[in-house]
């Protein structure tokens, strides 16, 4: 059959049927640790001087469509390699960031009360549903910091990404990191964190192409020494 074809031609697809398994693992872990229930509060004297903004809300939201982005585009150029690689730090990250808010049940007591604000707006209104829909648990450390940083990393991996959309993608990621602190979804601490969990993680994952990379700048470094010892052609 013609479905079994593409499938075997295209196993790297099948790793998107673990999607609705996160979703599932993850509406089950913020039910698991609810709000008003006992776990670890995440806090840095830090917390208290970073302003509430909340403009910075977009930058929160924008993080779904890198997170597509970032899968679709190697899927379109045909980059197996590339999307594989960007799947799974996905999943490593996600999934053992949600195991371990169930084994470490944590959160974060920051969010203000937004009628409290006296600024209703386009904005306040975003977070308001932000805050309703996603639990003040199981934040540490942050998944928005970490997949974005992964978006960044899966720009540079894939074949053709232009420069100027690494850069783009970059921005937007620390655009991101700086939203989930701004709109008191977060605290700095798991900004922090995400950051280290996403740098070893990316670097055990891109380890082959990193090393490639700098095996090729070497090689191109000794060549232009090689070429510079070469001596002169001299007519006599």
């Amino acid at each position: 059959m013609k479905w079994k074809t593409f499938f075997k031609n295209n196993k790297h697809l099948l790793l998107l049927l673990l999607l609705p398994v996160y979703f599932i693992y993850f509406f089950f872990a913020e039910k698991l640790v609810p709000s008003d229930g006992e776990y670890f509060v995440v806090y840095s004297p830090l917390d208290d001087k970073i302003p509430f903004v909340e403009s910075f809300v977009i930058f929160y939201y924008v993080w779904y469509a890198m997170l597509a982005l970032a899968g679709i585009y190697p899927l379109l150029k045909g980059d197996k390699g590339a999307f594989v690689r960007y799947i799974l730090i996905i999943y490593i990250t996600f999934f053992g960031s949600v195991t371990f808010g169930l084994l470490f049940p944590n959160g974060q007591n920051l969010r203000p009360d937004l009628t409290a604000l006296g600024r209703e707006n386009v904005f306040t209104r975003l977070i308001a549903g932000l805050y309703e829909a996603d639990t003040c648990t199981n934040v540490l450390p942050s998944m928005h910091v970490m997949g974005s940083f992964a978006c960044v990393f899966a720009a540079m991996d894939a074949k053709g990404f232009p420069k100027w959309g690494v850069v783009v993608m970059a921005i937007l990621a620390v655009g991101v990191s700086a939203s989930t602190v701004l709109i008191k979804q977060h605290s700095i601490v798991d900004v922090y964190v995400g950051l280290i969990v996403i740098a070893v993680v990316g670097a055990a994952m891109y380890a082959k192409r990193i090393a490639g990379y700098l095996r090729a700048k070497k090689a191109q470094k000794n060549a232009a020494n090689n070429a510079g010892d070469c001596p002169s052609a001299t007519n006599e």
